[in-house]
């Protein structure tokens, strides 16, 4: 994928910056020691890691390849016809019951 290459790319030049510049350890979010290591912010990832925080008083560190959290239910504003967009397309949640 494009787009998660050049991301991934631009978080590992900030990341490289950072070090070269200097910078104070609690600028570096890899510099932190973290209660959990959460991979991925979609739903799961990002629900999970609130539960942590809210029930448990748990810090985690989330690593995420795209440029959004919520994975494929990600949504934005149309910038043309100021319309809500998914991104990944409608969703479709599927259940026993056939109503």
């Amino acid at each position: 994928n494009t787009t998660a290459t050049t991301s991934h790319q631009k978080q590992s030049a900030h990341r490289q910056s950072s070090i070269n510049n200097n910078n104070n350890d609690n600028d570096d979010p890899f510099a932190k020691k973290y209660d959990n290591c959460i991979v991925g912010a979609g739903l799961s990832g990002s629900v999970i890691a609130e539960q942590y925080a809210t029930n448990l008083g748990q810090t985690s560190l989330i690593i995420e390849k795209r440029h959004h959290i919520g994975g494929n239910c990600y949504d934005y504003v149309d910038a043309d016809t100021n319309i809500l967009v998914n991104l990944f397309g409608a969703h479709l949640f599927h259940t026993r019951h056939e109503r």
